[in-house]
């Protein structure tokens, strides 16, 4: 009847196939189990308007195929590894996917937009992989990194609106890759703040206010974007 239901009935390592419905409820995924949803746009764990709607305190967690929306945080990962956020549609949350203090998780073909504050959040993470995403019209950041290492943005579309602050943004980060994204439309499409030993390579940088922007950072690579028609300056 619920999917807490099922979480709590199986065993590690278990895979839990959940069927296409709407599901009003929150959800803990406190052992390592994989969750596929049968169809992202069908799927639906609603968290009506509070708290996390998928909270992950377990290591070895996959997440596939779910659209997760109307919570203060879509999907958070709290100081787990090697985890998986795959093919979900997160929206209409403040936060739509949360990455704290966790390592060697991957983010991939996930759709984070329409949430109040930010698409996707990297805080005091490591070895992480954020790939292949659309992050759209987020009302604060678009796709942030704060306080991580030797992590990676690939090849992810982030559109903003003229008044969100960055697109891309790392703050205090340290040796990461930003490399083969599209970042527009957002007051800054790249920021860089207080970090060192970012390569910034091959990225579309178009329609911003500020194309690349770089304070209090050292050591960095700015190599093979394309930036145009920034407001302020590119």
């Amino acid at each position: 009847h619920t999917i807490q239901e099922a979480i709590n009935e199986t065993n590690e390592g278990d895979t839990i196939l959940v069927s296409p419905k709407t599901y009003d409820e929150h959800i803990i995924l406190y052992k390592p189990v994989n969750l596929i949803g049968k169809d992202a746009l069908t799927t639906v764990i609603d968290g009506q308007g509070s708290g996390t709607v998928v909270s992950v305190i377990a290591n070895n967690i996959t997440i596939d195929g779910f659209t997760i929306k109307n919570g203060e945080v879509g999907i958070q990962l709290n100081f787990v590894g090697n985890s998986l956020i795959r093919r979900n549609n997160v929206n209409n949350n403040q936060d739509g996917i949360d990455v704290s203090s966790s390592w060697s998780c991957t983010i991939i073909e996930n759709n984070s937009s329409n949430n109040g504050h930010r698409g996707i959040f990297l805080e005091n993470s490591r070895n992480c992989v954020v790939r292949s995403n659309i992050v759209e019209e987020n009302g604060w950041y678009g796709l942030n990194l704060f306080y991580s290492r030797n992590s990676s943005v690939i090849g992810n579309i982030v559109r903003g609106r003229q008044n969100d602050w960055d697109a891309i943004g790392l703050y205090s980060s340290r040796n990461c890759m930003v490399f083969g994204n599209t970042a527009n439309n957002s007051q800054f499409g790249v920021w860089l703040d207080s970090s060192m030993n970012i390569v910034v390579d091959g990225n579309s940088v178009n329609n911003n206010w500020y194309g690349i922007n770089i304070e209090s950072s050292s050591q960095c690579i700015i190599r093979k974007n394309d930036v145009k028609n920034s407001q302020g300056c590119n």
